[in-house]
């Protein structure tokens, strides 16, 4: 994929310097690995608690937490959007692996970050403890992130662990 997308950017001028994000799963014996490029996220959504599985590939998380600056500093920081990693743009792409063993019933939600950088955690959780089905579940993930201005593509997948 990294090889294909840098391909095409690189015989299209229109698509001069593009690339994406990734986030991906896979279930295997009741094990989950994941896979992540940039800052699309996967959370793990189980007894009612919402939690990050990936670690986003940023400015924020790789360098400006490590300075020491505060969350209301990031928050605003002018280097906030920056990836530090992209499929597409370089040749050595640093893929973050996770393996996680959901426990049966739990919800994996796999997002962009026009969801999880817009839409407020605690209204993501709200929205999966309705039980409601995935599709409509899905669907309602994507109202609270245009609400919030959603100036980017809302994205979600949601998964239930039936092992």
């Amino acid at each position: 994929a990294n090889r294909r997308v840098a391909k095409e950017a690189e015989a299209n001028p229109d698509r001069e310097g593009m690339g994406t994000t990734l986030v991906a799963a896979v279930e295997n014996e009741g094990d989950l690995f994941i896979a992540s490029v940039g800052d699309s996220r996967a959370y793990l959504f189980e007894r009612g608690e919402l939690t990050p599985v990936t670690e986003d590939q940023t400015w924020v998380n790789e360098v400006g937490r490590r300075l020491g600056l505060d969350e209301d500093t990031l928050r605003i920081h002018p280097m906030r959007h920056v990836l530090t990693m992209a499929i597409g743009v370089s040749g050595q792409l640093r893929v973050h692996h996770y393996r996680i063993h959901p426990e049966p019933g739990s919800l994996v939600l796999l997002c962009s970050d026009g969801l999880h950088g817009v839409a407020p955690d605690v209204e993501i959780a709200k929205i999966l403890s309705t039980g409601a089905s995935l599709e409509t579940m899905g669907t309602d993930l994507v109202d609270p992130a245009r609400s919030h201005g959603g100036p980017d593509n809302i994205t979600a997948v949601l998964l239930k662990m039936v092992m």
